[in-house]
């Protein structure tokens, strides 16, 4: 199962503020496979409510971008829409609805920006037998390709792993991306098309993680390379 697709279902629905964390990104640039200097990415803080959801997110990152993110849930404890606010000239709402099943069954993205046209796409999701994910079918109005994404789900050396295959309208050949989550339903690995990705996590005494730090090869073949890590901190 992938859980990143999957909402999850609380037991309550509150937005009482219970917990902060900060996040603060870190790249390691390289040039010509040579380590040049460490730079900062995003700081970002997370507030979270008493059925632990996430209701804000605010990040500043490297490049003079701030973003803030509302999610606003259901009577049920879903998701039901996420605001994000980039700087001042953009906005985009993310609308979601579920089936009968209380499974995520569409994603409306409207975008309102103030430099260039306003963007709508809609998602429409399918799932198999056993409640997972099989597919996903993007409508752009126009703007881009359509978009079928279809998932496949394997376990691989006590691995569980997902494989994601993006085909648009007019291209020959599937995007392809597998992740593959540990038991936490963290990240653990995932390649696209060649381009292959490791994280490896530090926890806290209540099993939390602190540190994700991320390791690169290129396709083609190579050697690893760090290319950043992220500490994690509760604030309150």
């Amino acid at each position: 199962m992938r859980p990143a697709l999957f909402l999850v279902i609380a037991s309550c629905f509150c937005q009482q503020v219970i917990a902060q964390y900060t996040i603060e990104t870190v790249f390691y640039p390289y040039r010509n496979g040579e380590l040049i200097k460490n730079s900062k990415g995003e700081v970002a803080t997370e507030v979270y409510n008493a059925a632990n959801q996430i209701v804000e997110r605010r990040s500043a990152h490297f490049a003079n971008q701030n973003r803030k993110t509302l999610y606003t849930y259901n009577e049920k404890g879903k998701l039901a829409m996420e605001e994000d606010f980039l700087n001042d000239s953009s906005t985009m709402k993310r609308y979601y609805q579920y089936n009968e099943k209380d499974q995520l069954a569409t994603m409306s993205y409207k975008t309102y920006n103030k430099k260039y046209n306003d963007f709508d796409l809609v998602e429409y999701y399918f799932y198999d037998f056993e409640g997972r994910l099989e597919t996903v079918k993007r409508t752009s109005g126009g703007y881009s390709d359509n978009q079928t994404v279809t998932y496949k789900y394997e376990t691989r050396r006590g691995q569980n792993l997902c494989i994601e295959l993006t085909q648009s309208d007019h291209s020959k050949k599937p995007f392809k991306r597998t992740t593959a989550y540990n038991e936490k339903g963290l990240i653990i690995s995932h390649s696209i098309d060649g381009n292959k990705y490791k994280y490896e996590y530090e926890y806290d005494e209540k099993g939390e993680w602190v540190k994700r730090r991320v390791c690169r090869k290129q396709s083609g073949g190579g050697s690893w390379q760090w290319t950043g890590e992220s500490i994690r901190r509760r604030i309150n």
